[in-house]
């Protein structure tokens, strides 16, 4: 492997701190109610920036000499400690407020069946798509995983860098048009599935040609902001369309330009904020309406909630996932063999 494949690209985790953030601030007001900061209506575009990244890191992380089993194991344990334990959360919440007011604290239903796809990763983007699951963000890695199987068995059997480069780019291509063109759905290709593969084939055929030639990037990300800006202008064109070429577009210049060294409390804070902020606003919205304390959802209570979020989110790290995770890894290890390692 070469040097450059090992470079840490600091600015990738800037990048998902920042995006985390943003979402924050989408969920905060999508939640609550409040509507001060319109522009942010809109910014629940910003996971496909995590695809995009997530895509690139996955295209060189291939060991061809793992089985299926070796590679996707790990990858459930990494996201089973925090995932459940905020889909726990969460769900006391929504079904204890059930219980209590007879109505569903977000307008939305929960029944078994969304109980159960959502602690298995598969509610959103899966034979069946669900419209509500058990911590909404986590609809990402429903789809994240699926789109783990599928580079595993491009790169299995493309041999080469080249035969992976096309597949990739002809994969973008195939789901741009059967999503803007046809508006084509079926069992494991809804929309959120449609959303994550656009985003993250994206970030692997970014990763090819970082990797073969990195100057070329500069060219190809011009091309993404000029359909962003035009996207801009012509009031017609979608949303999809117009924040996949930005989250692009900022992706190819986060990797361009001098990488800015990052603390690794970075990119805890960015997964951790990601998983935790919906659960904690459904919580005070709860016992806002529960004890009629009339919140006044401001900018500053957003602030100061998100800052606790940051903080909280990163005590439940230290304390919590790093030795859950670390049982969990050890019972990983244990499938896939390599508990001897």
């Amino acid at each position: 492997m070469s040097k450059k494949s090992k470079e840490r690209l600091y600015n990738l985790d800037w990048l998902r701190f920042f995006a985390s953030v943003i979402i924050v601030i989408h969920h905060f007001q999508q939640i609550t109610g409040a509507e001060y900061l319109a522009i942010f209506g809109s910014f629940g575009w910003v996971t496909e920036l995590f695809f995009i990244v997530s895509g690139f890191l996955a295209a060189d992380n291939y060991d061809k000499k793992k089985t299926f089993k070796e590679y996707i194991i790990p990858k459930y344990a990494k996201f089973i400690p925090m995932c459940w334990l905020t889909m726990t959360v969460f769900a006391g919440i929504v079904f204890s407020y059930y219980a209590y007011t007879g109505e569903w604290i977000d307008n939305q239903k929960y029944d078994l069946a969304t109980v159960i796809t959502s602690y298995l990763f598969c509610n959103q983007g899966w034979l069946i798509d669900f419209s509500v699951g058990l911590n909404n963000p986590i609809w990402y890695i429903d789809v994240l995983i699926l789109c783990y199987i599928l580079i595993f068995v491009i790169n299995k059997y493309a041999r080469s860098t080249l035969a992976r480069l096309i597949i990739y780019i002809l994969i973008v291509v195939a789901v741009y048009l059967a999503v803007f063109v046809f508006s084509f759905r079926t069992y494991f290709f809804w929309w959120s599935t449609q959303r994550g593969l656009i985003g993250f084939f994206l970030g692997a055929v970014f990763q090819k040609i970082y990797k073969i030639e990195k100057n070329a990037l500069y060219y190809l990300g011009i091309p993404f902001l000029l359909v962003f800006i035009y996207s801009l202008i012509n009031g017609k064109a979608l949303y999809a369309i117009s924040f996949i070429c930005l989250m692009s577009f900022i992706v190819i210049l986060a990797l361009v330009v001098k990488q800015i060294h990052a603390n690794e409390i970075v990119s805890v804070l960015a997964y951790e904020a990601y998983l935790w902020h919906c659960p904690v606003f459904l919580l005070i919205v709860a016992f806002d309406k529960l004890f009629n304390i009339g919140i006044n959802y401001s900018i500053l209570f957003m602030i100061i909630s998100i800052i606790v979020i940051e903080l909280f989110s990163y005590l439940m790290y230290i304390c919590y996932e790093i030795p859950v995770a670390k049982k969990v890894k050890k019972l990983s290890d244990r499938l896939t063999g390599n508990s001897a390692e």
